[in-house]
């Protein structure tokens, strides 16, 4: 995993790692919107710490697209019944 995903706060898809005081620390920084990703022992750990984190933030966006489409996607289950697919659902609630 050595490239860095985009920044999940501003859509920056340039990234950067950085060194962290005397000892060393790394940690990737978004020089668009300012922010950081955990403080990790070497450059590898802190190019994953970030991609977890963007992963995280991507099922929390989602999560909260179907909690806010909540009475659509009830609808399609009362329509369609079980066989409602995910991709059905996405072009649903565009």
């Amino acid at each position: 995993m050595n490239e860095l995903t985009f920044c999940p706060f501003c859509g920056h898809g340039a990234p950067a790692v950085y060194l962290s005081g005397a000892e060393p620390r790394y940690y990737v920084h978004c020089d668009a919107c300012g922010a950081f990703g955990p403080v990790a022992a070497t450059k590898e750990r802190a190019k994953h710490a970030w991609n977890i984190s963007n992963h995280k933030a991507a099922i929390l966006a989602a999560l909260v697209n179907v909690i806010q489409n909540r009475p659509i996607i009830d609808q399609l289950l009362k329509e369609k019944g079980t066989r409602v697919t995910w991709k059905y659902a996405q072009e649903a609630v565009r």
